[in-house]
């Protein structure tokens, strides 16, 4: 009996033996694969980084011989295009060959003889700090900053002279009121954009005290840049009447639903609408003068000027002037002007129409607005009984003080520092 259960016993003790033996093999094998895996994928990873850097290097070799070609001490390189910047009024731009990858775009500053760049390839970004340092590869976004220098001055130093253009007095320059524009954007789309508050702007113009206007355009994408963010619908925060009051005939600054509703949203830090929230930075804001004057059936944007300063209004948000818009492209009135208007101006949104701040003249209860043809055009306020819904296009002043990084196109924007 005893002898049958030690027997018994033996067996089991064996079975259990194997089958630990056999789980000691598989784990075994099951490390081995894995470090084969892993030597794998390190010798990829090193191969696709000898990739990268031959890449680079090839992008190295280009600036350098671009460099020589121009013969300047001051110019920087967007998207491929070295640009010379010793006179923007006669800048040179040589297109870069390709340099062997699929999607690559960089950045270059070159200054006293010296330069660094950036080179975003695919999903790496390559540095190079100065011409003497080693290039640095990681995996990720570059994101294509350079010294910090005031919003103003940084505007001027890397826009493109017929991008950013001076006013003269058909467009109302006045030195003697401090938030009328200076110089200002034209263009279908220039490079005018800024992230303010983790949502992407575009640069109105520079005020004659150096404070900054900006209007919405969109939340920064996932690469926090502002590639792809302006479209035909972007710049749109919803719909909203200028003034709930259908037997009202009053200014913004009175002030009208909108305008009250708008300075709320500072004073919360953020646009809050139903589907829609944008953050704000209060800190960051000028409490500037807005030019919400009417502005009557006139035959020229001076005109149209001098009518919208007739009145001021102080606030830290407001909404644009219908010469704001008129003067980028066509200089017409807002009485005058035609579709053509939406020609070459980055302003045009084709799918809403949005307000402006000013009332017409006349008694029909309307204000300007800017319409999805490209017009702008006056419209009823108090529409059948109830009141007119347009789109809502957010305006600010950046303080003159405020410094930032950057070059102001879609994937290197100025950013607030």
């Amino acid at each position: 009996m005893k002898y049958d259960q030690i027997k018994k016993r033996g067996k089991k003790y064996k079975v259990i033996i194997i089958i630990g033996l056999i789980i000691l093999i598989i784990l075994l094998l099951t490390v081995n694969i894995y470090h084969r895996l892993l030597g794998n994928v390190d010798q990829q990873s090193s191969q696709q980084k000898e990739l990268l850097l031959q890449l680079a290097s090839n992008y190295q070799t280009i600036i350098q011989k671009e460099i020589k070609k121009v013969q300047t001490d001051s110019l920087y390189m967007i998207n491929n295009n070295i640009i010379e910047r010793q006179d923007l009024k006669k800048q040179t731009v040589v297109k870069v060959s390709n340099i062997g990858a699929d999607s690559a775009y960089g950045t270059l500053l070159y200054e006293n003889g010296d330069y660094q760049y950036m080179v975003q390839i695919k999903d790496y970004c390559i540095t190079q700090e100065s011409k003497d340092s080693k290039l640095n590869i990681r995996k990720g976004i570059c994101h294509f900053t350079n010294s910090s220098i005031q919003i103003a001055q940084a505007i001027r130093k890397y826009s493109v002279a017929t991008e950013l253009v001076t006013d003269d007095v058909q467009t109302g320059l006045n030195q003697e009121l401090p938030f009328s524009s200076k110089q200002y954007f034209v263009g279908e789309n220039p490079d005018n954009y800024i992230v303010y508050a983790d949502s992407c702007y575009r640069i109105m113009g520079i005020s004659q005290n150096d404070t900054v206007k900006i209007i919405y355009e969109g939340p920064v994408n996932e690469k926090g840049n502002c590639q792809q963010v302006a479209t035909n619908v972007s710049g749109y925060i919803g719909l909203l009447p200028w003034d709930k009051d259908k037997d009202s005939n009053i200014d913004w600054s009175e002030p009208t639903s909108l305008s009250f509703e708008m300075s709320d949203w500072v004073e919360m830090g953020r646009i809050d609408m139903k589907n829609f929230k944008v953050m704000l930075n209060k800190d960051q804001l000028e409490m500037a003068d807005w030019f919400v004057g009417r502005v009557a059936n006139n035959d020229s944007i001076e005109k149209d000027i001098i009518h919208e300063r007739s009145k001021k209004y102080q606030a830290m948000i407001g909404l644009i002037t219908p010469s704001d818009y008129n003067k980028i492209s066509c200089k017409r009135s807002a009485a005058s002007n035609s579709t053509n208007c939406k020609e070459h101006n980055y302003l045009y949104k084709d799918k809403y129409s949005w307000w402006t701040l000013n009332r017409t003249t006349d008694e029909t209860k309307s204000t300007w607005s800017v319409n999805a043809d490209g017009k702008t055009m006056s419209w009823t306020v108090p529409y059948s009984n109830e009141y007119s819904y347009k789109g809502i296009r957010p305006v600010f002043y950046l303080k003159a003080n405020l410094e930032v990084s950057g070059f102001g196109t879609d994937f290197a924007p100025f950013i607030i520092i």
